[in-house]
Formats: C-alpha cells, sequence, structure tokens
C-alpha cells in the first residue's frame, strides 16, 4: 500500500515539473500534413516561448506559443500571398537531376525569396 502511495506522489511531482513543449505533439502533425516549413524563427524569454513557421510558397505562417500566461499551447495562422522563390545559379547546380525545377529563370543571385 505504501509503495502505491509513494508511485502516485512521485509520478504527481514528475508530472508537474515537465517543462516539455506542449505543442511538440500539433507541430509534427503539422509537419506530417503539411511539410516541413521553409523557414522558423523562435522566441525564448524567461518561461515564454514561441516558434513562427513559415511556408513562402503556400503563403501561409504559423506561431506556436507556450509557458508563462498561456495555458498548453496556443496557435495563431497568418496568411499571405504566396512568395515564388528565385533559384541561384548555385542552387541549381546542386539540385538534383531527377527534380524538376518550378522556376528555370534566374532573375537576380542575391534574391532568395522574391514576390
Amino acid at each position: 500500500m505504501n509503495y502505491i502511495i509513494y508511485c502516485m506522489i512521485i509520478g504527481l511531482f514528475l508530472n508537474g515539473c515537465s517543462s516539455g513543449n506542449p505543442c511538440k505533439e500539433r507541430m509534427d502533425r503539422t509537419i506530417k500534413d503539411i511539410g516541413r516549413p521553409d523557414n522558423i524563427s523562435k522566441y525564448d524569454s524567461s518561461g515564454y516561448h514561441s516558434e513562427t513557421w513559415w511556408w513562402y510558397s503556400r503563403g501561409l505562417s504559423y506561431t506556436w506559443m507556450w509557458g508563462d500566461d498561456i495555458a498548453g499551447c496556443e496557435k495563431d495562422t497568418y496568411k499571405f500571398k504566396p512568395i515564388k522563390k528565385i533559384l541561384t545559379n548555385l542552387e541549381i547546380s546542386f539540385t538534383d537531376s531527377t527534380k524538376t525545377l518550378i522556376l528555370s529563370e534566374i532573375f537576380d543571385r542575391d534574391c532568395i525569396f522574391c514576390p
């Protein structure tokens, strides 16, 4: 009997001290459904955390937030006009020959993402 009570107390203690990301499951599901984002920007301040994921060609970003003053996981969605990626000569030379280039015209060597 004492062993069961002891295990329950330890379990509650470990559960309450979890510092994991409550958004992880939803984030993993999003990657499975949509694919990896083109860019991720992260912000951490004390107990507050956020990650903004950008899919430029889809015109979509999600900002995931968790930590201080947030119950569990929150997600904001932002939609914008899709942005086409302009490939540089260097990127084209490293592109696998089995893949098809979406854009074959090069406008600016220094341009990574252009409207």
